[in-house]
């Protein structure tokens, strides 16, 4: 029996969510520690100390919140704009080379939050990607 494409791109979404979840909160939790290189690139960028650790927070709880099926896609979309914040950051301090890793998050963020989309928690409601395959 051949698989159908949704559950194939519901698979593959599944691990791409996985392995960004794991980025994020990876690089997310480096943003709390003070010797790592990320407290000199936001003093660099002339961001306050409080935004790093904000910026550490949203990717760790977002990070998390990516493998949860309901919350998924909020959290994507909430760590698209993270991503976005850094292109632009990135880009006004002359690093253009250095955009393309948001620009590669932000679309996987955005293509995992799209195929999980519909998928509540408490609703009784599957995605259509998984009804029919139980």
């Amino acid at each position: 029996m051949k698989p159908s494409l949704p559950l194939v791109r519901r698979s593959i979404a599944s691990l791409l969510g996985l392995f960004i979840a794991f980025v994020f909160v990876q690089q997310g939790w480096m943003k709390f520690d003070p010797a790592s290189m990320w407290t000199a690139a936001f003093e660099g960028w002339g961001y306050p100390v409080w935004f790093r650790i904000l910026i550490g927070v949203v990717e760790v709880v977002g990070g998390v919140c990516l493998i949860l099926p309901w919350l998924t896609t909020y959290s994507a979309a909430v760590l698209s704009v993270i991503m976005a914040g850094a292109w632009v950051t990135l880009a006004r301090s002359g690093h253009l080379a250095d955009v393309l890793w948001p620009t590669v998050y932000v679309v996987v963020l955005i293509w995992v939050g799209f195929e999980w989309r519909g998928w509540r928690l408490g609703s009784g409601r599957r995605p259509a990607a998984v009804q029919g395959v139980a």
